[in-house]
């Protein structure tokens, strides 16, 4: 059985290596990235539940109608800030087409 330390872990690992990264093991008291990558500083989080999921859903709906590729943007009230949500494979592949180019 896996312990809660490892399923996180194993999503770092993950992450890394679809992303061309490599995963940081950081020691007690230090901050770093959880995954080093040339472009992005990447933080990786496991949670039982993501309030995202649903709208995400409504987007991967409209996807396989298009056939294009199903993407979520949110904004917290009163922020200046906006996220992109897009499947792990799906970003991948965007970066690997573009790094062809």
């Amino acid at each position: 059985m896996t312990t809660h330390r490892e399923t996180w872990k194993n999503l770092e690992r993950k992450t890394a290596k679809a992303l061309n990264g490599q995963r940081v093991s950081t020691r007690p008291h230090e901050s770093n990235p959880d995954v080093d990558h040339d472009k992005f500083a990447i933080e990786c989080k496991l949670r039982a539940k993501l309030a995202f999921i649903p709208w995400f859903e409504q987007a991967k709906k409209y996807a396989k109608r298009s056939g294009k590729i199903p993407l979520l943007i949110c904004k917290q009230k009163h922020s200046q800030t906006e996220f992109v949500v897009i499947r792990l494979s799906d970003f991948q592949g965007l970066i690997n087409d573009s790094a062809q180019t």
